[in-house]
């Protein structure tokens, strides 16, 4: 009986090289399918938000929950990471953990909705980077587990009639408002209306004018803010705007209808787009610039894509301009 010699070299070569074809094929698809599962679980977690949402204002006369808290000498904290559980961490007497301040970050949009929601998980941008947005926090006694948040509501709807809103399929509620980033025990709001005024008014927004009256500021009536802060961990860390492939953010509008909107590509100049969310994006897939529009010439400049009032009918709908070069 004649035996087979063992495999000859070459031909030990030619498998491996099959294999490492093969692989080469196949990985990269193995990885669009891996992010194609994650921007459904995203749009699956966006939308189940943006339902309870809807809920709460079933329960609260149709008025959108608080963007941002406010202090009880009547000033607003607009650009504040606010705790997310209120109170899940003991910072002492006079702090987050007081009576007072829980009471105020309880009416901020996260807090107040998650009765509704119950489900820390689905406040999540699946597969995106966790980052502590205030570490010293994580130092402090634990008193309940922290959430994790990677949507952001829109801050122009701060206190706004949900009827109001002009077009509930198009004006967006909540999106991934920090691209590939969740914030761990914290939640910042973005873009948010910039309600700066000292006085004890509320602030909310008006059309061609500041949401408050005596709020300072350059013209613009709202901010948007990226990426975490020198304080975080990761610090200055600036996350890709799109969560998955083909430059996508996820978002739900009013009416809770969610779809992923295409933006620009990285190193690409979009100024000219009025109905897109940003206009720029660098080199490594961070946003850079974001349109702000106004109604009439004198007017105040609110980030276009977010306005309550706004319908999708592009630069006509603004006689004002947009802030382009």
């Amino acid at each position: 009986m004649k035996y087979r010699s063992a495999f000859t070299l070459i031909e030990l070569l030619v498998v491996i090289a099959i294999i490492a074809i093969l692989a080469a094929i196949l990985f990269p698809v193995f990885a669009q399918a891996k992010e194609a599962a994650k921007k459904t679980q995203t749009l699956s977690n966006i939308k189940q938000y943006g339902t309870a949402i809807n809920i709460y204002l079933t329960d609260n006369d149709d008025v959108m929950p608080q963007s941002m808290s406010q202090r009880a000498s009547g000033t607003w904290r607009w650009a504040t990471f606010h705790p997310f559980p209120s109170g899940w961490f003991d910072d002492g007497s006079g702090g987050w953990v007081s009576p007072e301040l829980q009471n105020q970050v309880a009416a901020v949009w996260t807090n107040a909705v998650y009765p509704y929601v119950k489900n820390a998980q689905i406040t999540e941008v699946a597969g995106a980077t966790n980052a502590q947005a205030v570490s010293g926090d994580f130092a402090l006694p634990r008193l309940k587990a922290p959430y994790k948040m990677g949507f952001s509501m829109n801050g122009l709807l701060h206190t706004f009639s949900a009827t109001s809103v002009n077009s509930p399929s198009i004006v967006p509620l909540l999106w991934s408002g920090f691209g590939k980033l969740n914030f761990e025990g914290r939640l910042l709001t973005s873009p948010n209306l910039k309600c700066n005024g000292t006085a004890f008014t509320e602030c909310k927004f008006n059309p061609d004018q500041p949401p408050q009256p005596g709020a300072a500021g350059d013209g613009f009536a709202s901010a948007w803010f990226w990426g975490t802060a020198g304080f975080s961990s990761p610090a200055n860390f600036s996350p890709p705007a799109s969560i998955a492939g083909n430059n996508t953010v996820i978002v739900a509008h009013v009416d809770t209808s969610t779809k992923a909107v295409h933006i620009p590509s990285p190193g690409t100049d979009k100024s000219m787009d009025v109905n897109g969310i940003f206009t720029q994006i660098d080199n490594t897939g961070a946003p850079t610039d974001m349109k702000a529009c106004r109604i009439s010439p004198t007017g105040t400049f609110y980030h276009g894509f977010f306005r309550p009032d706004y319908d999708g009918s592009g630069r006509s709908f603004y006689p004002g301009g947009c802030d382009e070069p």
